[in-house]
């Protein structure tokens, strides 16, 4: 029979073997968001390094490069009223350029503004964000190769692809 945990999960009752009749233990099953944090594959686990040291490793052989260049963008779109949400992309995505192991990317569709205003602001702040999406992008390809002729970064290159295809179009995402 199964019974109610007080914290929500579901308990089953088991029957201890060699224990008097009738003892039973509950065996809690793990949520499912436990499940689903572990089906996205990280190759830090497979190389044997923790998340932590692979930052510290990524940042100090080339993370900050994409990081700073996502920030000088940041900068100049922040000049402008009209390009600081997108400013705030801008450091969204150095944020994940210096932290990229263990981060969760969802992609959603664009939505461009049916108005012909909405429309040129919209335009005129993606020939900014093409730019140095492309310099971005050239940097995390590079970089990807150099880290390929290496044995040791195993995990460093798969995430520079990974960084550089989501450098193609940052702005319809949500990172948790």
């Amino acid at each position: 029979p199964s019974r109610r945990h007080p914290g929500g999960r579901r308990a089953t009752s088991v029957a201890r073997r060699g224990s008097k009749r009738g003892s039973v233990r509950r065996v809690a099953r793990r949520p499912l968001r436990f499940v689903i944090q572990h089906l996205d594959y990280d190759f830090t686990h497979q190389c044997g390094c923790r998340p932590r040291q692979c930052r510290q490793v990524w940042i100090m052989v080339g993370g900050f490069l994409p990081a700073s260049v996502w920030i000088i963008a940041a900068m100049i779109l922040h000049l402008s009223i009209i390009g600081r949400e997108n400013g705030q992309k801008c450091f969204a995505m150095a944020t994940i350029s210096l932290r990229p192991f263990g981060v969760q990317i969802e992609y959603h569709s664009v939505v461009v503004p049916p108005d012909m205003c909405g429309t040129l602001v919209f335009y005129s702040t993606a020939v900014i964000k093409g730019i140095f999406g492309c310099l971005v992008a050239a940097i995390h390809l590079l970089l990807a190769l150099l880290w390929l002729i290496t044995i040791v970064g195993i995990p460093f290159p798969s995430t520079h692809l990974k960084l550089a295809f989501l450098v193609v179009w940052p702005f319809d995402i949500s990172v948790s």
